[in-house]
């Protein structure tokens, strides 16, 4: 079990219950991975499934299964869109990979369809591309027709990670910041105030698009916490309540 609050997102990561499978499939809706039994997906084993579960709700979920004593392949794995780049990718991916490892498997397979998706897989854990498979029913990315088979050392990587882990409790333990880890912080970002103008400076937001889209880009910079002044078409001040309306709806609209 593990908590995170990455993006202010407290979410557990449990192994599955026998009763999850409708969860689980409601997960993979969204991304067009929820058709099972299916020519594409014609066994599926929960007791070989981890889930995120944000309030007891089931939110991304991941699988895997043994086709060999050394060989392990994964078995879908999405977060709903909501829940996007809070980390319980990588830490749905883990748990699997670690459940695997535990019993001995020394390579895993992945097939993907998603550029997306393909590049995560190899840039976070190393996997090569080793080939193509042709899709046998309408099953993810509905724009290609075929899944591009991912392998990857699985005994190396959690070598390597057993490593990195070592190595960075000890600079956490030892060593000053900035070479050990920040203690967490919120970052609360005015865009304007209710003095700078257009005339004192080209770059103060003031329009309500200027103002939901500077909130969009300091939020993927970091951001956690948005101060807002509103203004009016001539760009003076202003308190009133539908302006502000649509520069929250448009915000919360843009990152939820």
């Amino acid at each position: 079990m593990k908590k995170s609050s990455k993006n202010i997102i407290s979410y557990v990561i449990d192994k599955a219950g026998p009763g999850d499978l409708p969860d689980i499939l409601e997960v993979m809706r969204p991304w067009n991975m929820h058709h099972y039994p299916s020519p594409e997906m014609e066994e599926l084993d929960v007791n070989s499934f981890y889930v995120a579960k944000v309030g007891g709700k089931i939110v991304g979920a991941a699988g895997f299964t043994l086709l060999s004593q050394r060989l392990g392949k994964t078995t879908l794995m999405a977060v709903l869109p909501e829940y996007g780049g809070t980390g319980m990718g990588r830490d749905l991916q883990n748990a699997r990979l670690k459940a695997m490892h535990q019993v001995g498997v020394k390579k895993v397979i992945t097939n993907a369809d998603r550029p997306k998706v393909i590049s995560w897989y190899m840039r976070h854990y190393r996997y090569k591309k080793v080939g193509t498979l042709k899709k046998v029913s309408s099953y993810g990315d509905p724009a290609t027709d075929s899944w591009t088979t991912l392998e990857m050392d699985l005994d190396a990587y959690m070598r390597k990670l057993s490593r990195t882990s070592i190595e960075q409790e000890y600079i956490a333990r030892n060593e000053p910041h900035p070479l050990a880890p920040y203690p967490p912080l919120i970052i609360n970002v005015c865009l304007s105030g209710s003095v700078p103008t257009k005339d004192i400076t080209s770059f103060v937001p003031v329009s309500e698009e200027e103002i939901i889209e500077n909130a969009v880009a300091v939020y993927d910079e970091g951001a956690r916490i948005v101060h807002i002044h509103a203004f009016d078409k001539k760009g003076n001040p202003t308190w009133k309540a539908p302006v502000f309306e649509k520069i929250i709806t448009g915000i919360r609209k843009e990152r939820p």
